[in-house]
């Protein structure tokens, strides 16, 4: 009978090595997993900061939305200037997960803040609580 035993366990040896290789490329790619995972939150409560500091903002400035209406310039500016600062005061930890923190950060959450604008103005304006848009005056009025 031939001995088979050194073969079994240099088999056995590659099995084991080929397992711990193949392990460590699994760990590795649920840690990319999960990291995406991670980043997709950081992402979204980002985004949903943006989305409630604007919309508390327009609720600061509801009285010159009903005097200009929604979409006039002096309201959106007034929005985003009310938003930096609501979204710097509530939700500074959403900010700091993005790595945004301090005055040097600022102009890169008000371009966030500007992207943001159109999509919470127009949720705001289907509202029934907002205000209606106003209309011009007439032009020629005969009377």
């Amino acid at each position: 009978m031939i001995d088979v035993t050194s073969i079994e366990q240099t088999l056995v040896g590659l099995a084991a090595t080929a397992i711990s290789v193949m392990g460590g490329i699994a760990l590795a790619a649920l840690q990319k997993r999960f990291s995406i995972l991670n980043n997709t939150a950081t992402t979204e409560a980002f985004d949903g900061a943006l989305q409630k500091s604007l919309t508390m903002a327009a609720t600061q400035v509801n009285g010159l939305i009903a005097e200009k209406g929604y979409d006039h310039v002096d309201v959106k500016s007034a929005v985003l200037e009310a938003g930096l600062d609501v979204i710097v005061q509530k939700f500074p930890d959403a900010l700091a997960q993005m790595g945004l923190s301090g005055d040097d950060a600022r102009p890169t959450i008000a371009a966030a803040l500007q992207r943001a604008l159109p999509q919470v103005m127009a949720a705001y304006a289907a509202s029934p609580a907002t205000p209606p848009a106003t209309t011009s005056p007439p032009v020629n009025n005969p009377k």
